[in-house]
């Protein structure tokens, strides 16, 4: 949801008026804040026996990127980035022996094959 979407949602529900820079600045602090929890999620998607695996497009500041989600029964991680394969190693580490279940994109291919 966009920020000023965010702004009309909040004004219209609960009768708050906040900027477009503080709804902004409050989404940035809380994506800081939990940082330790995502590293946690990050080590317990990579201990599941099933991991479903895919990216789509995202568009940041003019610059084209990833948007990944990896998905166990529990868990969900979202991650922004390339589709370099060293980055993916972030979310589905070589030590990964379970199910990688994917669109067949070439970069997870080639990890489990190693």
């Amino acid at each position: 949801m966009s920020r000023p979407k965010i702004r009309e949602l909040l004004n219209d529900w609960v009768g708050v008026s906040l900027s477009v820079g503080t709804i902004d600045r409050c989404i940035r602090e809380v994506g800081i804040a939990c940082s330790a929890v995502v590293e946690e999620l990050i080590v317990e998607l990579q201990s599941a026996e099933i991991i479903h695996l895919d990216e789509t497009p995202w568009y940041e500041r003019g610059k084209s990127r990833w948007l990944w989600v990896a998905i166990t029964s529990t868990i969900a991680v979202f991650h922004i980035g390339s589709r370099r394969k060293e980055e993916l190693l972030h979310l589905i580490s070589e030590a990964f022996v379970g199910w990688l279940v994917t669109d067949g994109y070439g970069a997870l291919v080639f990890i489990k094959q190693k």
